[in-house]
């Protein structure tokens, strides 16, 4: 807040009883002045939020703990999500960008993003000795959506000879390269580091061949690209919109922490449960942690990556659909 400047008068000769409503006056004016420079204070709103399994609802940690008073809903995949997005249900839904987006876009949800959480997170990960300039089939997930847009984009540039077998989900993937049927597929933290280290216990050695994240950085020059955000009604009332702002400042603090002390992802998990967050355990977090990419930026300060990334969906312009 500026610095207030009140006049002070020398009321001299005056009476008494004309020096206090002097003093009543000025006192009015101070008031004034305070309120005009914004030192009422802001009203908040308990928020309902829902969320989708993994590492989007471990960056909404923070509403979550036993202090709360935030009510956060988890659901398993996107089909509630999507539904939820049309209906308008929830204060605010975490949602895949390109899902929210193209929903409002099209006319059919009043939702807009307020910011991303999750970034890129895929990569190449094979078994000894296994490249992607072999011939041979290569397993993966995400066929007409995100992962294989996103791999579409980068297989090139990554020398890629592989015969590509599409499977419904990242745990089919798993299964592959598990039961050695598959010796190379693309996985998402942290389903890869969880199978990377049952992979160990099967005396299987695999390891990363590939961070996508930097080839998409190579072919397009965006940083990244966005997968989960934090959408917010158009209308919404100030109190909902008040408490939004404070909580994103609240999950931005939180990952900071995260990021300098790998030790606190462990105990935060923990704090609200693996189970509820929908994660296999808080140990498999703490390995995936610095490529599961979960940052808090503000929409309108990633315009550009988001732009470039819903580009692949044929959405020219973004700008209309997320808050300023």
């Amino acid at each position: 807040m500026g610095t207030l400047f009140v006049p002070i008068f020398l009321f001299g000769s005056v009476n008494d009883k004309r020096e206090q409503q002097m003093k009543k006056i000025l006192s009015a004016v101070l008031v004034g002045l305070l309120l005009l420079n914004g030192c009422t204070k802001v009203k908040l709103t308990d928020l309902k939020v829902l969320t989708p399994a993994g590492a989007p609802a471990i960056a909404l940690i923070p509403l979550m703990i036993e202090n709360s008073e935030d009510e956060v809903v988890v659901v398993d995949g996107t089909d509630v999500i999507s539904a939820e997005l049309v209906k308008g249900d929830y204060d605010a839904i975490v949602a895949p960008v390109n899902l929210g987006l193209t929903l409002a876009s099209k006319g059919n949800s009043d939702y807009i993003l307020y910011g991303v959480l999750t970034w890129g997170n895929l990569y190449v990960v094979a078994a000894e000795g296994s490249t992607l300039d072999q011939a041979g089939d290569m397993a993966l997930f995400g066929q007409a959506a995100v992962p294989q847009k996103i791999w579409n984009t980068v297989k090139s540039s990554l020398g890629s000879v592989r015969n590509e077998v599409y499977y419904n989900a990242v745990a089919d993937v798993q299964l592959q390269l598990l039961t050695k049927a598959m010796n190379i597929g693309l996985m998402a933290e942290p389903a890869l580091s969880a199978t990377i280290a049952k992979a160990k216990t099967q005396g299987i050695t695999l390891s990363i061949v590939a961070d996508v994240q930097e080839s998409w950085k190579s072919v397009t020059g965006s940083d990244n690209y966005p997968q989960a955000g934090l959408f917010i009604k158009k209308d919404a009332e100030s109190g909902v919109k008040n408490s939004v702002k404070a909580r994103f400042v609240e999950i931005q603090e939180f990952l900071a922490s995260m990021n300098s002390n790998p030790d606190s992802i462990v105990s935060s998990v923990e704090e609200v449960g693996a189970e509820r967050l929908g994660i296999a355990s808080a140990a498999i977090i703490k390995t995936a942690w610095d490529r599961m990419n979960v940052e808090a930026v503000l929409a309108k300060d990633a315009q550009d990556e988001i732009q470039a990334f819903m580009d692949l969906f044929g959405m020219s312009d973004i700008s209309e659909y997320i808050d300023k």
